[in-house]
């Protein structure tokens, strides 16, 4: 059984026709017929994934998987189509499980997180790797160069534990234990991780007698739709700018859609911001989404030179700071990855073809990453001269899209969430909100 539902790429590598292989779509394209079905028919999340799912390319999925465990390369002989899927495997993890065993599935439903944790966050714009042994204490997975344990459960408690025993290592727990960590300084959440979900489907699978290659399948299905997910809004700044006023305003469960549409907006603010952004709405909220226009023109000038606004635009720029100094880092750990990657795919003897490609997203990203570093010092230097308000959700806006983690600006975001929650009060013991 092939991985991928587009038949029209294996056709194609079988060929040799590897750059036009690449550039097939994940599924096959859909007849008019079905095409209208869907718009007319699908709900607004079919209709969403459904577009997504045409413009993101295996060869865009094949990228981002490999850069996130290189050594799958090894596994691969590239020169037969139906040999290509073995970068998917799970022999070797696989060895000696027991259906019956409560450890095994255990041990296998948290490699399943941990891939889809991984994919997630690479949509995300972060550079992600896997420990080089998978038994390392305390942490599993690297995230923008800091370690991170991942975990997947029904009941917090080995959260808990885990916070107790390795306070030096941050994690990321299942979405549905986001409410009970929510703010946590040392839990982010893995939104498109559902305790239940994955586990269902690691017994089925096994229970079912079947190959683990079968397995695979539907936990590819979960990789891509977790990338579908993320990218879908992150290469879309119109869209980010709605999502951000909408949490920041408390309005996220009402209009953001399948991604964190989910979770209320003080949560949703915990799911793009980490755990500062759980207070991004706090105090502000209110205000932030009081009419624009006059009433805010008016406002403004009356409180231009408040201390609360100086001190406000003083934390915001911190914030920005954090950010820009953490953009060259990125740079480099990314072309670091990249060239490993590289190395790997030359030594296995992959198609040029498939090498060119790869080094063109690497440098698609790359110009990515730098604009979004040249716009970000731009809005720093404007931060004065824009109200507040305005500053503050481009901001949020532009910092979301350079990909750095949020653990890098956790105390800044707090402290520039402070300000303008104090700015907030002043101007309603003025009786100007």
């Amino acid at each position: 059984m092939n991985f991928f539902k587009n038949n029209e790429f294996y056709k194609l590598w079988k060929e040799k026709r590897y750059k036009d292989a690449l550039h097939q779509p994940i599924e096959p394209p859909k007849s008019k017929e079905e095409k209208l079905s869907h718009f007319l028919f699908g709900n607004n999340s079919e209709r969403t994934t459904t577009f997504t799912v045409a413009t993101l390319s295996i060869g865009d999925f094949l990228y981002d998987y490999i850069r996130i465990d290189p050594t799958v390369i090894e596994a691969v002989d590239f020169a037969r189509s139906d040999n290509i899927d073995s970068i998917f495997s799970f022999s070797e993890f696989s060895v000696g499980m027991d259906v019956d065993s409560v450890g095994d599935i255990s041990q296998l439903q948290g490699y399943v997180a941990e891939k889809m944790l991984a994919m997630e966050l690479t949509a995300k714009g972060h550079e992600v790797e896997f420990p080089e042994e998978s038994n390392e204490p305390g942490w599993d997975i690297l995230v923008d160069g800091e370690k991170f344990q991942v975990k997947n459960l029904s009941d917090p408690s080995g959260v808990y534990e885990h916070l107790n025993k390795y306070p030096e290592y941050p994690v990321y727990v299942n979405a549905d234990l986001g409410e009970t960590f929510a703010g946590n300084p040392n839990v982010f959440i893995a939104e498109n991780i559902h305790h239940e979900e994955i586990v269902s489907l690691t017994k089925e699978q096994l229970i079912l007698g079947q190959e683990l290659q079968d397995f695979e399948i539907p936990l590819l299905t979960l990789l891509v739709s977790s990338a579908i997910n993320v990218k879908g809004l992150m290469k879309k700044e119109s869209d980010i700018k709605n999502t951000v006023t909408n949490i920041i305003t408390d309005t996220a469960s009402r209009s953001l859609g399948g991604y964190v549409g989910q979770y209320g907006g003080s949560l949703a603010g915990g799911v793009l911001f980490g755990p500062a952004g759980v207070i991004v709405i706090g105090g502000a909220g209110a205000f932030l989404g009081m009419a624009q226009g006059g009433k805010l023109a008016g406002v403004i000038k009356r409180i231009a030179a408040s201390d609360n606004l100086y001190r406000f635009r003083r934390d915001l720029t911190m914030l920005i700071d954090t950010v820009l100094v953490e953009i060259p880092k990125k740079l480099e750990r990314r072309q670091q990855q990249w060239l490993s990657t590289k190395e790997k795919l030359f030594v296995a003897n992959a198609p040029i073809e498939l090498i060119e490609s790869f080094e063109a997203k690497y440098q698609d990203d790359k110009k990515y990453l730098e604009n979004k570093n040249l716009e970000l010092q731009r809005l720093r230097v404007d931060i004065n001269n824009r109200d507040y308000q305005d500053s503050y959700r481009e901001s949020l806006t532009q910092i979301l899209q350079t990909g750095v983690h949020p653990s890098k600006y956790q105390k800044e975001l707090k402290a520039c969430n402070s300000s303008l929650e104090e700015l907030v009060k002043n101007l309603r013991k003025k009786g100007l909100t």
